[in-house]
């Protein structure tokens, strides 16, 4: 139990947490609105927050990664999923690149009629492809 609150406190600490807001409603009533739920918690030491994510490093060849998942008993034969993913960079993306890899993404995987979504549907290798391609938030 140790282990797990403590790993618990750390890494699920607001502020850990990033917020965003949506809409043009006042600022002052989203500070009251997280104000409300953040202010029976302390502020972690400073240095101690443990949110950050670390750039991936480029791999120097393809590898393979297989891992098993539950599925409803008398279904296992008929689940399964794969995915596919390349790191384009090991740096952000620039604005340029980002629109361009988006542009790339939407023509590739868009919509039920962009070529390469469309020809792995038809293709039978599976009941559906779920997801996009590009996700530049990792």
């Amino acid at each position: 139990y140790k282990q797990f609150r403590s790993f618990h406190d750390r890494y699920y600490h607001p502020s850990n947490a990033r917020v965003f807001f949506y809409g043009n409603d006042p600022v002052e009533k989203r500070f009251a609105l997280l104000d409300k739920y953040l202010n029976e918690f302390e502020p972690l030491a400073e240095g101690s927050s443990h949110s950050a994510v670390g750039t991936q490093p480029l791999k120097k060849e393809p590898y393979r990664l297989h891992q098993s998942v539950p599925v409803a008993k008398g279904q296992e034969e008929k689940k399964h999923m794969a995915t596919l993913g390349w790191v384009v960079s090991e740096e952000p993306l620039s604005e340029e690149e980002d629109l361009a890899w988006s542009l790339i993404d939407q023509l590739l995987t868009g919509n039920t009629a962009a070529r390469l979504r469309k020809t792995l549907t038809d293709s039978g290798l599976g009941s559906s492809v779920i997801g996009g391609g590009l996700a530049s938030y990792l």
